[in-house]
């Protein structure tokens, strides 16, 4: 059995849709602001005000959202109060934005309604606004890299200082042996040591990474350079070509490899429990998530390869909580694994651990003055001892109960929400949160939406 993992991928621009053919949407790794703005048209932070969405989860859909300017940062016209944003309509890099939130926009160059409306499909023609051909129209699809606002607060501040002129030219980023997700995540595994080189072909310079991976090259010069870094036995990373523009950033990902492999048995394990590898932190704790998953195969067989160098723990639900298709207990291999980077260890055994009890909760949700939801309720439930791991979410299957299989010994947040796109207008009303403690047994869990309708 091979291990299966996510890797990061490199910058790559979104592929888009033409004549009706679609192209797999790719986006890399969320770029800071100091390497956004520089090459966005237009950057703005505003409101969604309305939207025409049709709600069927498919791309194949011409699409504005009627957006109201908060702060205009470049390339609005100081008139431009209002404006209409292209979501990547007919692209697969189509997204959806929710109306009452307010998001920093990176846009596109200006457009107007007709162009963005021309091509529609087999369907009808979605009905618009009077007036909204008068705004222009700005496109923001997956790859901009437009985000909540209140997730945006750096990128926000960064931009302001940038306008001031107090920004200050830098490259840097991490070298990683392994890294999970396209964006950072506990479950990577850093390489410390690893000299990294930035050169314009004349000239050279180099730092070391430190313990986290991290490199940094301040007060560059504008211009066109290339990235690599190298330590030996490790396979050098891929050398990047990068423009450095005055006041701005770059930042990147190198990933050297590694080709450590790990393989054993899991006793009382058949098909597809998942082993995971999950690194030893510095100060002896474990990662918040594996670094490396595989299945096992009918005789409880595993094998991981292309593995990092470092310290790990080998197991069942070591870093992932238990759920009710996964209930068994922790079960480890008893030592802790010292890969060197092109190690192999093999003919690990330990046990799995008996499957723990699972419980039914039937979650019933309310509007705020205690009506029942007829339809589009949801709810959703997060071990509070495993918060930061998983979450559990299923839709009621008509009426307001939504079923849950839950294990027993973790207490859970509980929540509950609704949705419904109406018009062509997204509404979502949300609960609070009430706590469910451990406990035996069936139960059922009553959740008043904060809203009615």
């Amino acid at each position: 059995m091979t291990a299966r993992s996510k890797y990061g991928m490199g910058r790559i621009t979104g592929l888009i849709v033409f004549a009706g053919v679609a192209f797999g949407c790719s986006c890399a790794d969320d770029a800071p602001a100091c390497e956004r703005f520089p090459k966005a048209p237009v950057v703005f932070t505003g409101k969604v005000v309305w939207g025409n969405d049709d709600g069927s989860g498919k791309f194949t859909q011409a699409t504005l959202y009627r957006v109201r300017v908060e702060e205009a940062f470049r390339g609005l016209g100081a008139e431009e109060r209002e404006v209409l944003i292209d979501p990547g309509s007919y692209t697969s890099c189509y997204r959806e934005y929710s109306v009452g939130e307010s998001y920093l926009f990176y846009a596109g160059a200006k457009a107007n309604v007709a162009a963005t409306t021309v091509m529609r499909g087999s369907g009808p023609a979605k009905v618009l606004p009077a007036g909204i051909e008068k705004l222009n129209v700005y496109g923001s699809a997956i790859c901009s890299g437009s985000k909540l606002l209140a997730k945006a607060g750096g990128d926000v501040a960064w931009i302001r200082s940038s306008l001031r002129g107090e920004s200050k030219t830098r490259v840097y980023g991490a070298a990683y042996q392994h890294r999970l997700f396209q964006e950072a995540d506990p479950g990577d595994v850093p390489l410390e040591g690893a000299k990294v080189v930035l050169t314009d072909g004349l000239q050279s310079v180099s730092v070391e990474t430190g313990p986290d991976g991290g490199f940094s090259f301040e007060g560059v010069a504008q211009g066109r350079y290339r990235l690599s870094a190298t330590r030996a036995p490790w396979t050098p990373s891929m050398s990047e070509s990068i423009n450095v523009a005055s006041g701005a950033c770059v930042e990147r990902v190198l990933k050297l490899g590694a080709k450590a492999a790990v393989s054993g048995v899991v006793r009382g394990a058949g098909t597809d429990v998942v082993v995971e590898l999950v690194r030893v932190l510095r100060d002896g704790g474990l990662a918040k998530l594996a670094s490396i998953w595989t299945y096992t195969d009918a005789e409880g067989k595993f094998r991981m390869e292309d593995l990092p160098a470092g310290r790990f723990v080998v197991g069942v639900n070591v870093a992932s909580p238990m759920t009710a298709d996964r209930p068994y207990g922790m079960s480890r291999y008893p030592a802790v694994l010292k890969l060197e980077p092109n190690g192999v260890v093999s003919g690990l055994e330990f046990d799995l651990q008996e499957a723990r009890p699972v419980r039914t909760v039937r979650v019933r949700v309310f509007w705020g003055d205690g009506r029942e939801v007829a339809s589009g309720a949801r709810a959703w439930a997060a071990p509070v001892e495993r918060a930061d791991r998983f979450l559990l979410s299923k839709d009621a299957k008509g009426g307001n109960v939504v079923t849950l299989r839950l294990m027993e010994e973790y207490s859970y947040r509980v929540g509950a929400d609704w949705f419904s796109m109406a018009g062509g207008r997204m509404d979502h009303v949300r609960s609070g949160e009430v706590i469910l403690p451990a406990g035996k047994g069936d139960s059922v869990v009553d959740i008043r939406l904060e809203g009615v309708r």
